[in-house]
């Protein structure tokens, strides 16, 4: 079942509208007023009290909040009138974002002007869908709408009746599961609960290519995911780093990493899934107690907070499907993060494959077939806790053959005859011969996400030092290229070592290397500005430390999109 979704069984409740809380500061910061608003349709820019009153500009949502920086989240219920897709507008000035049944629809989180954006998702006529919207300003104009246009209606969108919206839920509804939002773009979410008898799909639903990013060359295999663990919320400070092989795990209150508590903690996988075969996927995750997933630059899923009413007691965690179309070599980003509150927790990462659910053409195929053909684990071989390094070609082998032995003559007498002294000439000054500087290519930066890491390979320091050797220089020039090409492009260099040696020591080195590296991109004349540099030492390995042959890939520096 997916949460936020259920069905009537009660007459409604007597209150309409969803529950508002103001806060002063744009990030939630202070709790200042709750209160139950009638819809989300506010303009704040201008008001005026009556006929010849004066105009008031960019006036305070209600007493005690301010009229600029400040936040606004409100919760509740809608129920859907009517059976089929629901076209959603947002318009807001600043950011808003917006959740209906548990799908994060709409999503504009940036200062902006008044910006209109839309959204279409299935909606079955008698039952509530739990809604969710978010909302800050900066300065100045202030916008705040939610609205929608029901299905097959060709009028202009309305905001949101309160005749539809409900504070709470009746006290006899049922969960349920959800249909999929309609129209996806480069991938889907599915609701879990299977009906008891499949018929075939009435629809057929294209799926978009995700975006992923090639490696040129062969490319080593899999060694997993990158885990950081938290004491609580992955807002705070990490406790513990390492690489995992995969994503199955069960715990029942013990403590998942060395430092972290068994209750209360999160942990967030991050890196790369690479695609074996070309076709669409079914990819499936779970969640109990709360959960965030991102995969190719996509926002799946978020649920932040925590809703006990959807864990309770012996009830099993809540599965998520999702249909992608993968290209065969390509890496896709994977951002995976879990948070415990209570009781057992269960986080999984698995996948139905192309071939294995018979090559599917549309979405609906690609769920029909899921249950026949199962899902399997994501094995540690297609998983990168970063973009990987390809591997070295082999040289090759010329076999040259061997002239046969011709016999020599013996050699005739020869008699010796007295030469002429030869004129003594000068030698030919040496001339310099000039060696082209051996060309270095990376990647896209530009195709590259937020957040995503990029090693730098063919970087060299004298041993226990962070002085940089010549042989660095074609790297490091390829890079101020890049950055001359993307003047956009903000980067984090990020140095890292093994665990060999005293961690404070390890984390000096880090620290120093990424500096060099900076430095030396700003004397090529990259703003300064556009760079950062940080040391980590030890605390990111990406490989097993503990493997004498595993252990280098550890030593290295990065750069991070920001």
């Amino acid at each position: 079942m997916l949460p936020g979704v259920l069905q009537a069984q009660a007459p409604p409740p007597a209150e309409h509208g969803l529950r508002g809380q103001y806060y002063d500061g744009k990030n939630f910061e202070k709790l200042v007023l709750t209160r139950v608003d009638p819809a989300v349709n506010f303009d704040w820019s201008r008001r005026q009290s009556g006929p010849g009153q004066p105009i008031k500009y960019f006036v305070a949502p209600a007493p005690g909040v301010p009229g600029t920086w400040f936040s606004a989240r409100w919760t509740g219920f809608v129920l859907a009138p009517k059976t089929g897709t629901y076209t959603f507008v947002m318009a807001s000035d600043d950011g808003m974002r917006v959740w209906v049944g548990g799908h994060q629809i709409l999503d504009s989180w940036v200062d902006q002007p008044v910006t209109r954006y839309t959204a279409q998702m299935k909606l079955t006529a008698g039952r509530y869908y739990s809604v969710r919207v978010e909302y800050y300003q900066v300065e100045r104009d202030t916008k705040a709408l939610l609205a929608w246009q029901l299905p097959g209606s060709t009028a202009e969108p309305v905001p949101v009746p309160t005749s539809n919206l409900y504070v709470s839920l009746p006290a006899a509804a049922q969960p349920f599961a959800a249909k999929l939002p309609a129209a996806p773009t480069r991938g889907a979410i599915s609701s879990m609960a299977a009906p008891a008898t499949k018929t075939a799909p009435t629809t057929a639903t294209a799926v978009k290519p995700s975006r992923g990013v090639t490696v040129p060359g062969r490319l080593p295999g899999g060694i997993g995911l990158q885990a950081t663990y938290y004491a609580g919320s992955v807002r705070g400070a990490a406790v513990h780093s390492r690489v995992e092989p995969k994503v199955n795990v069960t715990w029942r209150g013990t403590a998942p990493a060395p430092g972290v508590p068994g209750q209360g903690f999160s942990v967030r996988w991050t890196g790369y899934v690479l695609a074996p075969e070309s076709g669409i996927y079914v990819l499936h995750t779970e969640w109990d107690d709360a959960t965030d997933v991102r995969f190719a630059d996509e926002n799946v899923l978020a649920m932040e907070k925590y809703e006990p009413e959807y864990f309770r007691p012996r009830k099993p965690p809540i599965p998520v499907d999702m249909v992608y179309n993968l290209q065969a070599g390509q890496l896709y980003r994977i951002d995976l993060t879990y948070k415990n509150v209570q009781g057992v927790s269960r986080a999984i990462l698995s996948w139905a494959r192309p071939a294995a659910l018979g090559n599917p053409a549309t979405l609906e195929a690609a769920f029909a077939a899921k249950d026949r053909a199962g899902l399997t684990v994501i094995p540690q071989q297609f998983l990168y806790p970063e973009l990987p390094r390809p591997l070295p070609e082999p040289a090759p082998v010329t076999v040259v053959a061997r002239p046969a032995k011709v016999p020599v003559a013996a050699p005739k007498p020869v008699l010796a005859v007295a030469r002429p002294a030869r004129p003594v000439v000068a030698k030919p000054s040496a001339v310099p011969i000039r060696v082209a500087e051996p060309v270095v290519e990376l990647p896209d930066l530009s195709a590259l996400s937020k957040g995503a890491a990029v090693t730098l390979s063919q970087l060299y320091f004298t041993q226990s030092t962070a002085t940089l050797l010549p042989s660095s220089r074609p790297l490091l020039n390829a890079l101020v290229q890049k950055l001359r090409e993307q003047p956009g492009l903000q980067l984090e260099i990020a140095g890292h070592t093994d665990n060999v040696g005293e961690p404070a020591k390890n984390l000096l080195l880090s620290e120093q290397r990424a500096r060099v590296v900076r430095r030396y991109l700003v004397q090529q004349g990259v703003d300064s500005v556009r760079l950062t540099a940080r040391g980590y030492g030890g605390t990111r390995p990406v490989a097993d430390n503990r493997d004498p042959q595993q252990r280098p890939r550890n030593r290295r520096v990065e750069i991070v999109v920001r």
